[in-house]
């Protein structure tokens, strides 16, 4: 099974396979087969912070964060999909999302997405 962490708006964070959202900042959920396991995301240090960085540029579409800004955020929260990482079972990949490059101010018909970055392929997460 693999997971990717990638920040959307309502708070969904992380996301299945089959792209629909198993949980935010606080938790996500973790179905295989007749199992489910539920993930307390809530001791990692500043992972709602991070995602309401972006949550708050994006969504009122602010553009104020400069590109050695947004590289800091992407790389603090690459720190922070480690530390889910180690709280998720073993047999679960973990995915971080990644961009080839911003292009904060591009309309949305420029980019793959909306307005906001072009994905990248994700970097699988070890421990």
């Amino acid at each position: 099974m693999k997971i990717l962490m990638d920040p959307d708006y309502g708070k969904a964070l992380f996301w299945d396979e089959s792209g629909c959202n198993i949980g935010g900042y606080e938790c996500l959920y973790i179905e295989e087969k007749d199992n489910e396991t539920i993930v307390d995301l809530s001791g990692i240090k500043g992972l709602k912070n991070w995602f309401w960085e972006w949550h708050h540029e994006s969504l009122y579409l602010t553009h104020h964060w400069t590109d050695a800004e947004w590289k800091e955020w992407w790389k603090r929260g690459l720190k922070l999909a480690k530390e889910v990482k180690v709280l998720i079972p073993e047999n679960v990949d973990l995915l971080y999302f990644s961009i080839q490059e911003p292009i904060w101010k591009a309309r949305p018909e420029e980019s793959n997405d909306g307005g906001l970055f072009n994905y990248g392929e994700p970097i699988m997460i070890t421990k």
